[in-house]
């Protein structure tokens, strides 16, 4: 690209090989609406369990905390043995 008549580059991309361009965007949105419309039905689905599991606390209500599933991080010097 130097001198006084640079030479053109050819452009990285030449659509105009590819006919089938608007095609695969059309798929591809397609995929892309079947995968909301699949992860839509998912989420109601989990919502729907939850729903039927869950029993609400009240204020002043005592409950059991667990610590089994926490990953803590405690100095080697003080913890039990």
């Amino acid at each position: 690209m130097y001198g006084l008549e640079p030479k053109a580059m050819p452009s990285p991309f030449d659509y105009r090989e590819k006919p089938n361009t608007q095609e695969r965007l059309q798929l591809l949105d397609q995929w892309r609406k079947d995968a909301e419309i699949a992860h839509e039905y998912a989420r109601q689905q989990m919502k729907e369990k939850i729903k039927s599991t869950y029993e609400p606390f009240e204020k002043g209500q005592q409950v059991w905390l667990s610590g089994k599933n926490l990953s803590l991080s405690y100095n080697k010097k003080i913890t039990t043995k």
